[in-house]
């Protein structure tokens, strides 16, 4: 059997698939971390299809789990599916004897820059090294035998149907600020007290404020966020903002 005939039995079984994959992609996903391997019938090169197995915090998606608030936007569905239809269409075809090396299926964790304190709290008890998933893989080795990697990612503004090439897109790099205030009594003392809380809404408006100087072939995005803005309303914020 020539390749392109091998490819069209592929194309062929994916498409009788085809709606297994929508159903993957609208709900359902879980588990993160984990992977299959497609071994051919002879020695060769190895090749890794990513699926990113993660979730942006919508608690008003209709997706959303009820307790976290996790749902799976931002085309983590598209990507679980688009991984896993390329897996049912080599395997359900049966092609594996025709193969030279091996196809692994990665559901690959942690894209999304979420939970920072959480994460860094695993850094600091030696668990994981880096914050995002490729990168803590890559650190323990597992693409030191893979020969060419890929993925497919939703794109923005795409309403229509449409397969990009050579798309580009912004990696992530967290900074954690912590302003320091001085306690005091928000409605007896006020003066007394250095307020944390508006040291830190400063500090984003003044960032905010440079927004209009990013080039735009710098590609930076800002999105800051308060995590915590004190205790109460009584006590001045003194050291709780971040």
């Amino acid at each position: 059997m020539d390749i392109q005939a091998l490819k069209n039995k592929v194309c062929e079984h994916i498409d009788r698939r085809r709606e297994d994959m929508i159903g993957i992609a609208q709900r359902g996903l879980a588990l993160t971390g984990v992977e299959g391997t497609l071994t051919g019938g002879e020695a060769g090169p190895t090749v890794v299809v990513m699926g990113e197995l993660d979730s942006v915090m919508e608690k008003t998606s209709p997706l959303a789990d009820p307790v976290t608030g996790a749902a799976h936007l931002c085309g983590h569905h598209i990507q679980v599916a688009s991984m896993l239809g390329a897996a049912m269409g080599l395997v359900g075809a049966g092609i594996a004897p025709f193969l030279s090396g091996k196809v692994k299926f990665l559901g690959c964790p942690a894209e999304e820059y979420l939970e920072i304190e959480y994460r860094l709290g695993l850094v600091a008890a030696g668990k994981i090294s880096f914050l995002g998933g490729k990168q803590e893989l890559i650190k323990l080795g597992y693409f030191d035998d893979v020969d060419a990697a890929m993925m497919v990612h939703a794109f923005a503004d795409t309403p229509e149907p449409a397969f990009l090439m050579n798309a580009a897109g912004n990696g992530f790099m967290a900074k954690f600020i912590r302003y320091e205030g001085r306690p005091s009594h928000a409605g007896a003392a006020p003066h007394r007290g250095i307020n944390a809380l508006n040291a830190a809404c400063i500090g984003i408006m003044a960032v905010h404020a440079q927004r209009e100087t990013f080039q735009d072939d710098d590609a930076i995005r800002v999105h800051p966020i308060i995590t915590k803005g004190g205790d109460g309303a009584s006590p001045l914020p003194a050291s709780r903002a971040h």
